[in-house]
């Protein structure tokens, strides 16, 4: 299930933007398509997907390359099921949960990835595990980010509060070259790690207790995971495939601006990439797993393909109940004259709400979501009639 419209809580708020594929705005009443299908001014063919014009057009596609090697924390820390958000990491959105000392080490940040795990969601008190991977110019920059004397310097006050105490050193026992310490900021202590391969700087923050071993596990296994990874050079970027192989990006529909997508929610991922993204990554992997799904394509909606007609029906049911397993008590519905569709709206709060839907088309799965259910309903007939046309 890919992340959608809630409330963010907890030290690390400033950082995170949930990824949502999502359109608002008041839906708009269409001509019948050719099944008398309302689409509202969604289209109903597929995007022509142009290569990046520019790097910085193009850091979407290395991001999703870099999901791929990070590892989900749930695998360390059995209890940090959730993501609550993902955000791009730089240094003027790290300051509220690293401290502005990392913050200003970091600087010089390409762009990076922040992934904030939680216990619980929709709740305070939620205890936290926040992970970054960050791509800097080249790999002394990021050594000299890990080493700036900043890192262990004492903080600036976050948002008003008291002074923070001092930073406590701290060894990593599986990683014992992390530049790693615990801060304590009011009643709460947090574990602080960092690390450079290569070009990149990767981190952690946490204020799980006794989170030394998971810290250290999470570290080596990112390890792993960049082992061997070349990042795309800076003028290389342009060259990436804006699409995979057979398309599926094109097969999603477009965001009526640029103001509505992020960095994370336009572009193509893999199996491997994607789970990191949606609100409870083992369980996506899973999922994902089970339905044989290979490719993403991310859009305003979002395009699966599964290895069958029953793979994509299986990711149907099981995205559907993750929606009304997270918030109960919800309304499931379909829409009318779309084969095998599956919705439901689910109340977070009285008077808010969010209305999701997916349909399967042969191998493939059409998912969308938005606070309206007539603009949902509008762009999954969109989304299917495409698919239907490019013979899913």
């Amino acid at each position: 299930m890919k992340l959608s419209f809630m409330t963010i809580y907890g030290a690390a708020a400033a950082l995170l933007v949930a990824s949502c594929s999502s359109t608002s705005g008041t839906p708009i009443a269409a001509p019948s398509s050719a099944l008398h299908l309302d689409v509202g001014q969604f289209p109903v063919t597929k995007r022509n997907i142009e290569a990046p014009a520019t790097p910085r057009a193009a850091r979407p596609l290395e991001i999703q390359r870099m999901f791929t090697t990070m590892p989900i924390v749930t695998d360390v820390a059995p209890t940090m099921k959730y993501v609550a958000g993902v955000h791009n990491a730089i240094a003027t959105t790290l300051a509220d949960s690293f401290g502005a000392g990392i913050a200003q080490a970091v600087s010089a940040a390409q762009f990076g990835i922040s992934i904030d795990y939680r216990d619980k969601l929709h709740t305070d008190g939620a205890r936290e595990f926040l992970v970054v991977l960050i791509r800097m110019p080249s790999a002394d920059a990021a050594n000299s980010a890990v080493t700036d004397p900043q890192v262990m310097g004492t903080d600036d006050p976050v948002l008003g509060s008291d002074a923070p105490k001092p930073k406590s050193a701290l060894t990593i026992s599986e990683q014992p070259t992390a530049r790693a310490f615990t801060k304590t900021s009011g009643d709460s202590t947090s574990t602080v790690a960092l690390m450079a391969h290569d070009r990149f700087v990767f981190g952690v923050w946490t204020s799980l207790p006794d989170s030394t071993s998971s810290v250290g596990a999470y570290l080596t296994q990112q390890l792993k995971g960049l082992d061997g990874f070349a990042a795309t050079p800076d003028d290389k970027l342009t060259a990436l495939p804006p699409d995979s192989e057979d398309g599926v990006r094109a097969l999603t529909l477009p965001f009526k601006s640029k103001d509505e997508s992020t960095i994370f929610t336009d572009g193509w991922a893999t199996v491997r990439g994607y789970p990191s993204q949606t609100r409870e990554p083992a369980q996506e992997r899973t999922d994902l797993t089970d339905a044989g799904v290979d490719v993403i394509g991310l859009g305003a909606s979002t395009t699966y393909r599964a290895r069958d007609a029953a793979g994509a029906s299986l990711l149907a049911d099981r995205l559907i109940a993750a929606q009304s397993l997270e918030i109960p008590g919800g309304s499931n519905w379909t829409v009318t004259d779309i084969p095998n569709s599956k919705c439901y709206t689910a109340r977070d709060t009285p008077t808010h709400g969010v209305a999701h839907c997916v349909v399967p088309v042969g191998r493939y799965l059409a998912e969308y979501s938005s606070p309206q259910p007539a603009n949902t309903r509008q762009a999954i007939a969109a989304a299917y009639l495409i698919l239907r046309t490019a013979g899913g």
